[in-house]
């Protein structure tokens, strides 16, 4: 049950990330969406690399299915 409350988390905090960037950004494409999934992206890359070598498992959920 904790890791699905450490997903729900990060979700929360992805989404209320995205709209913030999207607010301030103002445009009609969703830029902020973009931008922070190719960031999002590259991050999650480098999570898993690091991962390989032994990371907490809710840490892990946390940055990489949540947020």
């Amino acid at each position: 049950m904790m890791q699905v409350a450490v997903i729900a988390v990060g979700g929360a905090v992805g989404s209320v990330l995205r709209y913030f960037l999207q607010k301030s950004v103002q445009a009609d494409f969703p830029y902020g969406t973009l931008t922070v999934n190719i960031i999002g992206c590259f991050l999650i890359g480098c999570l898993w690399a690091a991962s390989l070598k032994g990371m907490n498992e809710q840490l892990r959920l946390f940055l990489m299915t949540g947020f």
